[in-house]
């Protein structure tokens, strides 16, 4: 059995709407709020070259007649890149211990400062203008919410969040988006249970500039209190929320019942939501920006001689800290599992009269990547199976209510052990004892039998077809890259997952489906509305804890 390390799903997620919603709960995903790309940022300051002694007209004008050629944008005078001079620069830092992959053709080497860099050059795309052909740059800090305790929980998450929004202290009210547009600069960040990242989609003729920009952003960010408190206030309303949908319910006591009761590996409580701050927020990204790991990729039409410069005063500059590893916070990655079989039945105040229910097995790790593709089609093809025969059409909804059916291979990655194959379904509660009835001969019918012939072909090929699509892109390789150190990745098996894939047989499917379910299955998390009662008034911050 080939043995890869990744840091993404490579399969098709299976369950579509559903499976984001209860990934999202498991990994407190939804309270990363909409709401920060709402706020306008302030109107801009332009710059008025009338207004100058003519002296300095005549400076500015030959100042843009030495950069015509450069095809610069045309910048203000209150972006402070666009005077590099006026701030203070880091020394250079060193490259050292370069190496080349043979199978991929991956550059990878270490920064004088504990930094992990990797270069992956493609070809310029047709008709694109090389200094106008995109390159990804994603910058990743390993460590997240495994660092956290009962007096931090939730602040990966926001920081996460904001980050989207850089706001650098070299920048003044909405300087820094603008650069960004200016540059076509398309910037985002995110938050796992293990590190924290930002990510720059860049015209390949500002790469050194956005490298600048991401220094700044990581070592200067402080967050604005108005922005981070509308932030605060959506994560609270969206947490009461969940807590009161069975759907969502159902998988918080799931992981719950599974790893125990570690406030890491659980939703941040009302009370920890309340107690975050901006100052907070800005404290813990400065710890993870200048101590945390740091492995950063860059994938585009790019030669690591073109930027080797900006590389040694940009990345290699940042704070010194520990190389990364495969062992890195392995302690803390370390989560106390529940034994087997486990059996939990609980009841929340819900909004709508509806029940749910997950049943699971324990599943590989992302390193098993044969087998949990494998697990990918199976998981494919028993939801397939189970809605042609559980009523989810409009016509039949109105009759069964049944509202949701999802099956699911999620396997273990940022908390090594704790992947898990499950079966969800969310129904009126009459009528969850009657779907459940119709599911289990599916499944041990599927454990017995494995899928056929011909359905097993179709949902594999059109796996493989989209595999092959993605591992042409940009995205797929600069996530992997950002995070192979720490994931222990292999470069030439990851290049040939698609054809790995493609070489499964239907046999495979079967045993690694058969390997991981029982008959019943060893996992059974149930949730209940209460009835009879209504949700109370959603309490607003600042609020007395004891209103419902």
């Amino acid at each position: 059995m080939n043995k890869l390390s990744l840091r993404m799903r490579v399969g098709k997620p299976s369950g579509g709407g559903g499976y984001a919603i209860a990934m999202a709960v498991a990994a407190w995903a939804g309270m990363a709020s909409s709401v920060l790309a709402q706020i306008a940022p302030p109107p801009p300051v332009e710059f008025d070259p009338a207004r100058l002694p003519a002296e300095m007209q005549l400076t500015a004008v030959g100042s843009e007649m030495v950069h015509a050629e450069a095809a610069t944008p045309r910048v203000t005078r209150t972006d402070p890149l666009a005077e590099p001079l006026a701030l203070e620069m880091p020394g250079d830092g060193e490259i050292i211990e370069e190496t080349i992959d043979e199978a991929t053709g991956v550059w990878s080497a270490w920064l004088s400062n504990g930094v992990r860099l990797h270069v992956r050059s493609t070809p310029v795309p047709p008709g694109v203008p090389s200094r106008d052909a995109q390159v990804t740059m994603r910058i990743t800090l390993l460590g997240g919410e495994v660092l956290e305790d009962a007096s931090t929980r939730g602040l990966t998450a926001v920081v996460g969040a904001m980050l989207a929004r850089p706001t650098p202290e070299a920048f003044r009210g909405g300087e820094a988006e603008r650069a960004l547009r200016e540059r076509s600069v398309v910037w985002r960040s995110g938050s796992d249970k293990d590190l924290l990242f930002v990510q720059a989609s860049v015209p390949r003729k500002y790469l050194g500039w956005t490298m600048q920009f991401s220094h700044l952003a990581l070592a200067q960010a402080q967050f604005r209190e108005r922005e981070f408190v509308a932030w605060q206030r959506e994560a609270f309303t969206s947490a009461q929320v969940r807590s009161r949908a069975t759907w969502t319910s159902v998988y918080e006591l799931a992981n719950a019942a599974m790893l125990g009761d570690d406030v890491r590996w659980q939703p941040p409580s009302l009370a920890a939501i309340e107690s975050l701050s901006a100052t907070r927020a800005s404290a813990w990204l400065k710890q993870a920006a200048t101590t945390w790991p740091a492995e950063i990729a860059i994938v585009g039409p790019v030669q690591v001689e073109q930027v080797r410069s900006d590389i040694r005063r940009w990345l290699a500059s940042l704070p010194k800290r520990e190389r990364v590893g495969t062992d890195t916070w392995a302690a803390q990655r370390a989560a106390k599992k529940a034994p087997l079989p486990l059996v939990r039945r609980d009841e929340v105040l819900a909004s709508i009269e509806r029940a749910s229910i997950v049943l699971g097995a324990p599943a590989p790790d992302e390193r098993e990547v044969e087998k949990v593709q494998a697990l990918q089609i199976a998981a494919e093809l028993l939801e397939a199976r189970l809605r042609r025969a559980i009523p989810t059409d409009a016509a039949k909804l109105r009759q069964s209510e049944l509202l949701n059916c999802v099956v699911t291979m999620a396997p273990g990655a940022a908390l090594p052990g704790t992947g898990w194959f499950s079966v969800a379904l969310h129904a009126r509660t009459a009528d969850l004892g009657p779907a459940l009835a119709v599911a289990a001969p599916i499944l041990d019918e599927f454990a017995t039998s494995g899928p056929d012939e011909s359905e097993f072909t179709q949902a594999r090929d059109r796996m493989v077809k989209e595999l092959r699509a993605r591992w042409q892109g940009q995205e797929v390789w600069v996530q992997a890259l950002a995070t192979s150190t720490y994931a222990g990745l292999n470069l030439a098996e990851f290049a040939r997952l698609p054809d790995t894939i493609a070489a499964l047989t239907r046999e495979r499917v079967h045993l690694s489906f058969r390997e991981v379910w029982a008959s019943p299955a060893p996992i059974r998390v149930e949730i209940l509305p209460k009835i009879g009662q209504r949700p109370g008034i959603l309490r607003r911050m600042g609020e007395p804890t004891n209103r419902q």
